[in-house]
């Protein structure tokens, strides 16, 4: 059958480093206006055990929990979830970012599939003002453009996509600029990156 907005299923990979602290976001996700979503949280430290009212609630909302034995970083984590996700598309959203509105997966998804050769879109991500307020003067110092213009980034994959060009490089981005190098790479292989604009709130 065609692939149609409606019956593509997707993985959502949280990967985390304070489990106690991913209920919001999580709780942002399934608002979304979409049916056949998987959700995977990776925990990364092994010292931030669940509480029992957390895996309750991960329980009964169906979200899937892997723990990390040892900190194994981001590229793992991902690589971790993208592996252990059995649908054709794979989406990464930290337990930071909040989607604005409950269509943003079914927006990108629809992006997604409208070219055979868009291999991901990415998500305009809005750092809000009071957050940024309580940060650092340095951190302040590189992150005031965000403000103003928002980043694209986070990533929403056609999962054949890791296929050809392998996962995320744990190597050289263990912990962070793991996702600009995976566009590189897709780019490199003929693939299009495209947008949509469903804003991501960066709390």
């Amino acid at each position: 059958p065609t692939m149609t907005k409606e019956n593509i299923s997707v993985t959502i990979i949280m990967p985390t480093f304070d489990i106690e602290k991913s209920e919001e976001a999580l709780r942002h996700l399934l608002e979304q206006d979409y049916q056949k979503m998987e959700i995977i949280v990776v925990n990364d430290n092994p010292n931030s055990k669940p509480s029992t009212s957390m895996l309750k609630f991960m329980k009964t909302n169906k979200i899937r929990l892997i723990n990390n034995p040892v900190n194994k970083g981001i590229a793992q984590s991902l690589n971790t979830g993208i592996k252990a996700s059995k649908t054709p598309v794979i989406s990464i959203l930290c337990r930071d970012y909040f989607p604005e509105n409950k269509n943003w997966i079914r927006n990108f998804i629809k992006k997604l599939y409208s070219d055979n050769k868009i291999g991901c879109v990415v998500s305009p991500i809005v750092w809000p003002v009071e957050v940024w307020k309580k940060y650092p003067f340095l951190i302040k110092l590189f992150t005031f453009r965000h403000i103003s213009t928002p980043q694209y980034g986070g990533g929403n994959y056609k999962k054949e996509v890791f296929d050809k060009v392998g996962l995320f490089n744990i190597q050289k981005y263990a912990f962070a600029g793991e996702d600009c190098d995976m566009h590189k790479r897709i780019k490199k292989e003929g693939y299009k990156l495209k947008r949509v604009e469903d804003k991501i709130i960066h709390v």
